[in-house]
């Protein structure tokens, strides 16, 4: 099977942007924010068709058929075997014009009897007659479809890119992205990334979600937290992040970061029943 290197932690805190004002730089210096300890649970529909009813990542991974499958599997059947009620929502391929095997993905929706509906991703890339399990992943939330970026195509320089948009809800995002140079895959996930520029911002400030992924351009844009902002609510501002692929590593290379500021008193703006008259009342 393909090497496959270390990936990084999964975490992260969600919310809504809601004001934008003016433009303060990014700290220079590393920011001693929370270290987040609790990991998101990925393992949902088991195989024995319960909601979490007592699997792991492992034991989910085992139970994804994919070495035996031809093509057309993808998109007519589930390749995960559980009791849930499993069918194929949307599946594909990706032709990598020879920097790696094709790859072929499919997005499941899982009903268990016990709990909520459950999305998940079978991604696998295929070498000559077998397939091999790139990532089998659950998510209390959505998936997307995976988004492929070519890089540079020019032999030791060449690179590719594949991004998985995902969310957990009240989790906030949980992409995935693998990337390689040609040499195995690589992988991390928003969440280190994310933790990567929450060292680059003010101490008082941090990244939520949602976060809006541009591997084409290699950046990302998202809204930004105060640390005493209310849950519900990201109103520090918004940053722009930039990213940077080496041969064995997805890391963020610089932040931008637009502050918002308060500039007067909240108002609440109500429709009225009669006729549609807006009114405002001062909070």
């Amino acid at each position: 099977m393909t090497s496959v290197h270390s990936p990084m932690v999964f975490s992260l805190a969600g919310g809504i942007l809601l004001g934008l004002a003016a433009a303060k730089p990014a700290a220079g210096k590393a920011a001693p924010h929370e270290e987040v300890d609790e990991f998101p649970n990925h393992a949902l529909v088991c195989p024995d068709g319960g909601y979490m009813s007592g699997c792991d990542d492992e034991t989910i991974e085992r139970a994804v058929r994919v070495e035996d499958a031809e093509p057309a599997d993808f998109a007519e059947r589930c390749l995960y075997e559980t009791e849930a009620a499993c069918r194929v929502a949307s599946s594909g391929r990706i032709g990598a014009f020879g920097i790696v095997p094709d790859l072929y993905w499919q997005v499941l929706h899982l009903q268990p009897v016990d709990g909520p509906r459950t999305e998940m991703l079978v991604l696998a890339e295929h070498r000559e007659t077998f397939f091999y399990l790139l990532s089998s992943r659950q998510v209390d939330g959505y998936l997307d479809a995976p988004i492929a970026v070519h890089g540079a195509d020019d032999g030791e320089n060449s690179r590719f890119l594949l991004h998985i948009p995902a969310v957990n809800r009240a989790l906030g995002n949980s992409d995935l992205v693998f990337f390689t140079r040609g040499e195995g895959w690589n992988w991390t996930a928003a969440a280190s990334l994310l933790k990567q520029a929450d060292q680059l911002l003010p101490p008082e400030f941090s990244t939520a979600s949602p976060v809006s992924f541009n591997f084409h351009e290699m950046t990302a844009f998202a809204p930004v937290r105060r640390d005493d902002d209310a849950g519900c609510c990201a109103i520090g501002g918004v940053v722009v992040l930039d990213f940077e692929q080496s041969d064995h590593g997805l890391r963020v290379s610089s932040v931008t970061f637009t502050e918002s500021k308060s500039v007067g008193a909240a108002r609440t703006v109500h429709a009225e029943a009669n006729g549609g008259a807006l009114s405002g009342d001062d909070e």
